[in-house]
């Protein structure tokens, strides 16, 4: 499940276009030591242990859960970070982004701590640019969707950390929809901007 939107929005000190981006996690089932989405709008490089750590920790599973009452937005694909601990996944972005939010739930069996937080430099390094943090009881169920956002108007998000800790203090909760604002690169949006002009131009003569 990929979703690709394009937000043409002026940005102020920028006089470019912003891009909207969606990742729905559809790099297939199974496990994962770590993803990259090249070749998407934004690409996303992610970590598969913590920082300073040596051997990898962490693996990256998605789920179907389609057939289990799982949100229809969120497809047949998503992400279960299948960790044996609390530390936070790390993804990080080839582009600069003003937003970027990510979608939480769970199946209600014990309650659980969402955290996102979103940093200047790559691999959850640099300085914090934001953080949202959110503490939901054993309530919360699967159609019961979460949004964690950390916005930024310095256009500074290159990575974030996210987790969702719930029993045994390990990471136990369901992610999907990633999305993304981003400034593109000056070729980027010279192309963007020359493909909104020869639209204007088409309207006018229609």
């Amino acid at each position: 499940m990929k979703k690709i939107a394009f937000a043409l929005l002026l940005v102020p000190g920028f006089a470019s276009a912003q891009v909207s981006f969606t990742y729905g996690f559809s790099f297939g089932p199974g496990a994962f030591l770590g993803f990259n989405t090249s070749g998407d709008p934004i690409n996303i490089t992610a970590g598969s242990q913590p920082i300073g750590a040596g051997p990898a920790v962490h693996t990256f599973f998605t789920d179907d859960l389609s057939g289990l009452g799982g949100p229809a937005t969120w497809g047949t694909q998503t992400l279960l970070p299948g960790t044996t601990t609390s530390d936070a996944m790390r993804l990080t972005f080839d582009l600069p982004l003003s937003f970027v939010s990510i979608e939480a739930s769970d199946f209600g069996a014990d309650d659980d701590v969402l955290s996102l937080w979103a940093y200047d430099g790559p691999e959850g390094t640099g300085n914090l640019v934001g953080s949202h943090v959110l503490s939901r009881s054993s309530s919360m169920q699967i159609l019961d969707v979460q949004t964690l956002f950390v916005a930024s108007s310095s256009y500074n998000i290159r990575s974030i950390r996210f987790s969702g800790v719930g029993i045994n203090n390990v990471n136990n909760v369901y992610f999907d929809n990633l999305s993304m604002r981003a400034v593109p690169e000056p070729a980027t949006s010279a192309a963007l901007g020359l493909g909104v002009a020869a639209l204007l131009r088409r309207r006018r003569k229609a």
